[in-house]
């Protein structure tokens, strides 16, 4: 795939993302075509290099050893916390009036 181009994305949020667009060279002979698009011309995707760029730290601090250590609390500290306010303000299954 080769780069096109670049643009901007603004997002719901009102946050500015510039992405770059990737295009096949030729999708016309090629056998897995119909797996990979459903569109007549040749496959175009945009890509985010920021957001890769952010996803891989934080993927790298959630595997690190404090992060596991953090990521092993997590079961333990919040989540019995919202149980019991759950329960004490009868949050069932359905709620009737």
């Amino acid at each position: 795939m080769t780069n096109v181009g670049q643009g901007k994305r603004t997002l719901d949020a009102g946050y500015t993302a510039c992405v770059s667009y990737y295009q096949a060279q030729c999708c016309t002979g090629c056998s897995l075509k119909n797996q990979c698009q459903n569109s007549q011309g040749d496959r175009r995707i945009e890509v985010n290099h920021r957001l890769k760029e952010l996803k891989q730290k934080v993927r790298e601090r959630l595997m690190s050893e404090k992060g596991l250590e953090h990521r092993s609390k997590r079961a333990i500290d919040p989540e019995a916390v919202f149980g019991q306010v759950k329960s004490n303000n009868k949050f069932n299954k359905f709620t009737f009036k």
